[in-house]
């Protein structure tokens, strides 16, 4: 029984085989030519319709006609339920090896592919170096930075560039920092200078001689203008006159009042009163200047400005200073000078100072007329000339401390500092026992003691002796 089943089945799948045969067999009458889903067509003979390669035709489904006939060679759309992968298709879309295919592995354009150059992955491509990107970019590698050289914007008319016209961009990324920069007035980059014959205003550069401006000046020649500044040019002027203070003036002034007399002076004049005088304009090697001198000048003449000091008063000179002072004593006023040792002093300071204050008072001190800078601390020398009633500290005394010998081995305490002497005791009587000036206080040098310490002179008895310098003492400054 299951022979004859078998059998039964294999005439069944012959009969179908022949049904299916001879329904993919062309009509002859047929001029399309239609092929069934699974043959290939080969005809070769255009519109004739003759199949001339029967060979295969015959073949079930899942055959392929690999026989010469390559005349008919488009891929077979119309069935694709049973068909299997056809490896040698290039162009079937399950095809893994079709180089159309996305996901093949071996497709240069796969965005997958680590080989494939456009990849910015690709792992053999590396990152372009700071100094790669500057020299790409057009710029210049150095000290860590990258920097080009840029044209600066342009300058205004009547000027020249101080430097020169460009100025340095440094690559911030892909980005150039300063993208631009305008030129300016002044020095650095895109800094300009205005040019010859020009002077600047704070706005432009400008000529001031250029609309002729001797031609309206009164005396003065045309074209001969020549600036100094912006603001400031000259003229040269006709005969008799000379140009000052911006205009030609004449070379003569009368009537000229005289001034600058100093205080505690009087003019020469009859009843003291001030003189006048007449100017010329004269100019000796290359510098001009009004003669005589409209300033007062101490002298005996009576005519021009002469004057003289009062009574009880001298001209002395100083530090190119010249004042009528009084001759030191226990009621002048300060500052004094001390005729007999070429000294003029100030008035004691109001308070006590410890030795640094001491010398940065004088030094700071503006008195009488005389700047700071002219007056200093004394040294032990100087306050020696204004000693009195004490012969052994005064200048030609015993005591050997002096400028020439300030250290210990010249100080001899029964010469230098000795009350028990006659001549050098305290004198209670009122100011100035042992001082020109009514001193009674001790007051500072500047002269150091060797070791430690710095001397100073006692005047309420005429003593020299010394002490630490944050000890405080009075202060009094000469000028030499």
């Amino acid at each position: 029984m299951r022979s004859i089943m078998k059998k039964l089945q294999m005439i069944a799948v012959l009969i179908l085989t022949l049904l299916f045969v001879s329904a993919c067999v062309p009509d002859e009458d047929d001029d399309e030519g239609f092929l069934n889903n699974d043959q290939t067509d080969t005809v070769s003979g255009g519109d004739s319709g003759i199949d001339s390669d029967t060979t295969n035709d015959n073949l079930p489904d899942d055959q392929q006609d690999t026989d010469s006939d390559t005349s008919d060679t488009a891929p077979d759309n119309t069935d694709t339920a049973n068909d299997p992968v056809d490896p040698t298709n290039p162009t079937d879309p399950t095809n893994p090896t079709d180089p159309t295919n996305p996901t093949d592995p071996t497709n240069p354009t796969d965005p997958t592919n680590p080989t494939d150059p456009t990849n910015p992955t690709d792992p053999t491509e590396p990152e372009p170096t700071p100094e790669e990107k500057c020299l790409e970019a057009g710029g210049t590698w150095g000290g860590g930075k990258c920097t080009k050289e840029e044209n600066c914007g342009d300058k205004p008319a009547n000027t020249e560039w101080n430097s020169n016209d460009k100025f340095t961009q440094t690559l911030n990324g892909t980005e150039w920092i300063p993208a631009a920069k305008e030129a300016e007035y002044g020095e650095g980059e895109c800094g300009y200078k205005c040019a010859e014959n020009y002077f600047w205003n704070d706005t432009a550069c400008i000529d001031p001689c250029g609309s002729n401006p001797c031609a309206e000046t009164d005396n003065a020649v045309s074209g001969s203008c020549n600036a100094t500044d912006a603001a400031t040019f000259t003229c040269d002027c006709i005969d008799e006159y000379h140009w000052e203070n911006n205009e030609c003036t004449s070379n003569l002034k009368t009537e000229v009042e005289c001034t600058a007399m100093p205080d505690n002076a009087h003019w020469n004049t009859e009843g003291g009163v001030t003189p006048v005088i007449d100017q010329n304009w004269i100019c000796e090697n290359d510098e001009c200047g009004w003669s005589p001198s409209m300033e007062g000048q101490n002298g005996t003449q009576t005519e021009g400005c002469y004057f003289s000091c009062n009574e009880n008063y001298d001209w002395i000179v100083a530090s190119e200073i010249g004042k009528c002072l009084q001759e030191c004593s226990l009621t002048s006023e300060t500052p004094c000078k001390d005729s007999a040792n070429g000294r003029i002093w100030s008035a004691r300071a109001q308070y006590a100072k410890d030795w640094s204050e001491a010398k940065a008072y004088c030094a700071d001190l503006e008195e009488g007329g005389y700047p700071k800078g002219t007056w200093q601390l004394p040294t032990i020398s100087d306050l020696r000339t204004i000693i009195v009633k004490c012969t052994y500290n005064m200048p030609e005394g015993s005591c050997g401390v002096t400028d020439e010998c300030a250290t210990s081995s010249c100080y001899d305490n029964l010469k230098c500092n000795n009350t028990n002497h006659s001549e050098c005791k305290s004198d209670t009587s009122g100011c100035g026992s042992h001082s020109k000036l009514c001193e009674t206080n001790s007051l500072w040098s500047i002269s150091q003691k060797d070791g430690s310490g710095v001397w100073v002179v006692k005047f309420s008895e005429g003593n020299i002796g010394y002490a630490a310098t944050n000890d405080t003492r009075y202060v009094r400054c000469v000028i030499k």
